[in-house]
């Protein structure tokens, strides 16, 4: 096995990872509270927050291949975090069942692109380390995972939960549009 630094490249395409897995989980993690406490809905209703998001994961899944043969992997990215960063803002803006439903959908539409790129991305900045480089994003990945519901939590202490959710996830969102720039088709 070969050792050395990892590519420059890795380490922005780590970034990307960290922060679409902590929009996954932020949203996995309390859509249904956003629903109910945010926007008022039935526990009936707020319920479908978890299964909308991952109905949307998979539905963006299943294109992301497409997107990237037809724009690039850098066009699809930065598209991705411009839709998270717009559909979580409209979270804040207008936090109505209707709407706040739509959002949650759509921003698993949106993000799901980011990792499958982002992994594939890794794995050919540097071929004679890929393995070490998936590791890098996927370790990366998993922190934001983990760390999004805690940051959450403790912003949700601080201001209201649409608020700490659409934030978090514009910011998130923008990231992900900058950085994506940077990467490399």
């Amino acid at each position: 096995m070969r050792r050395g630094p990892l590519p420059r490249a890795v380490y922005p395409l780590s970034v990307l990872a960290f922060a679409a897995f902590m929009v996954e989980g932020t949203l996995a993690d309390w859509s249904g509270l956003l629903l109910r406490d945010g926007a008022g809905a039935a526990a009936t209703v707020a319920a479908l927050g978890h299964p909308l998001l991952q109905a949307g994961i998979l539905t963006g899944r299943a294109v992301a291949d497409r997107l990237r043969v037809r724009a690039g992997a850098a066009a699809v990215i930065v598209w991705c975090g411009t839709a998270v960063a717009i559909t979580c803002a409209l979270l804040v803006a207008v936090p109505v069942v209707p709407v706040v439903l739509g959002a949650v959908y759509v921003t698993g539409v949106a993000v799901s692109p980011v990792l499958p790129l982002v992994f594939s991305l890794a794995s050919t900045a540097r071929p004679d380390r890929a393995e070490a480089a998936i590791a890098q994003v996927g370790a990366a990945g998993y922190a934001g995972l983990l760390a999004g519901p805690a940051v959450l939590g403790a912003l949700g202490g601080i201001v209201s939960l649409p608020l700490a959710i659409g934030g978090l996830a514009v910011v998130l969102g923008t990231v992900i549009a900058l950085l994506g720039r940077r990467t490399a088709d």
